[in-house]
């Protein structure tokens, strides 16, 4: 029995393998190489079939004991170091190269009371190692599992540690944009009351002006309606946010204009004459004047007149003050208006 190709294949094969822990760690290809590794470990399979076959014949040729014993040791020998290599086979190409153990030589097989002392011992001393070969082969391939156990365990630490921080992070970014919504929603409340739900009232308190929530103006008589704008936005939240943002304004040319949010123009009064300003009379009617002449009301809309100049605002002169004894008397009540909007 000549075991040379064997052991020759074996060298050859713990070779690629040194090649191949080379290339992987240079990230190169390793599919040919592990091709070439695949065929050979088939091949010394299939030699240690045909020693064992051959060893059997022997055996049955009644070939001397001496030679047997040293062909199935040198047979056992090759089989540990085969056995090692199919176990990296299987770790590293994730194949599956099992193979049967080899069976049992013929001391096994003869009538153990032939045999003297020594040579039970030496039988016994080749079973206790191929069993110790076996168990070496399962101890790498429980090493190896377990390896690989706790890569997975240390992976899965490192994702639950990113999920962590994400999870972190998000509720941090949420707590962000709900401060700034509070803050948006305290600068546009306090933005728009300078417009939005401000109130002008005739001078006897009976009729206000209001600029609603809804992009309304509405004058009111007490707590009824008697006209408004008939600009009242409901249904759309968007624009429903617009009017937080309404306000009326007085043009330089005269006009009368209401706005919602970005400078939307819901209503206009297009009468252009120096000086104008809005007044809410006591008798209910919301005017457009410039002192000289009215050229708008609410009842009867833009009027056919031509504009007329502002007077000239009288100067005020400071009076004298005189010490004079106070004479008891009632306070009269003057009428004055309480807010109007002049142009600017």
């Amino acid at each position: 029995m000549d075991f040379s190709k064997t052991n020759e294949l074996i060298a050859d094969i713990t070779t690629l393998f040194y090649e191949r822990k080379r290339l992987v760690n240079t990230s190169a290809s390793t599919f040919e190489i592990d091709q070439k590794i695949t065929v050979n470990v088939s091949t010394v399979n299939e030699l240690i079939n045909k020693h064992e076959a051959e060893l059997s014949s022997l055996e049955e040729g009644g070939n001397s004991v001496d030679q047997l014993r040293e062909l199935e040791s040198e047979l056992l020998t090759l089989s540990k170091q085969f056995d090692r290599i199919q176990v990296m086979v299987d770790s590293e190409l994730g194949t599956s190269t099992a193979r049967k153990p080899i069976k049992e030589s013929f001391l096994a097989e003869t009538q153990h009371e032939n045999l003297d002392n020594h040579e039970l011992l030496q039988l016994h001393e080749r079973i206790i190692n191929q069993q110790d070969a076996q168990l070496d082969s399962l101890a790498e391939l429980l090493t190896r599992q377990k390896q690989i156990g706790e890569m997975i365990s240390n992976e899965l630490d490192v994702q639950v540690d990113l999920l962590d921080e994400v999870d972190e992070r998000a509720n941090a970014t949420e707590q962000r944009m709900r401060n700034a919504r509070n803050r948006l929603d305290g600068f546009m409340e306090s933005s728009s009351e300078s417009s939005r739900g401000k109130s002008i009232y005739s001078t006897n308190n009976t009729y206000s002006l209001t600029l609603e929530k809804n992009c309304q103006l509405n004058l009111k008589l007490g707590t009824q309606s008697v006209w408004s704008t008939d600009t009242k936005k409901d249904g759309n939240d968007m624009m429903l946010f617009k009017c937080m943002r309404s306000y009326l304004s007085m043009s330089l040319g005269g006009s009368l204009d209401l706005y919602a949010g970005n400078n939307i123009l819901l209503w206009s009064v297009k009468k252009y004459c120096e000086g104008d300003y809005l007044v809410l009379q006591d008798n209910g009617l919301l005017v457009l004047t410039n002192g000289a002449g009215t050229y708008w009301n609410n009842v009867n809309g833009t009027l056919d007149v031509p504009c007329s100049p502002a007077p000239t605002p009288t100067k005020y002169i400071e009076p004298t003050p005189v010490v004079t004894s106070m004479p008891n008397c009632t306070s009269t009540s003057m009428a004055m208006m309480t807010m109007t909007m002049m142009s600017h």
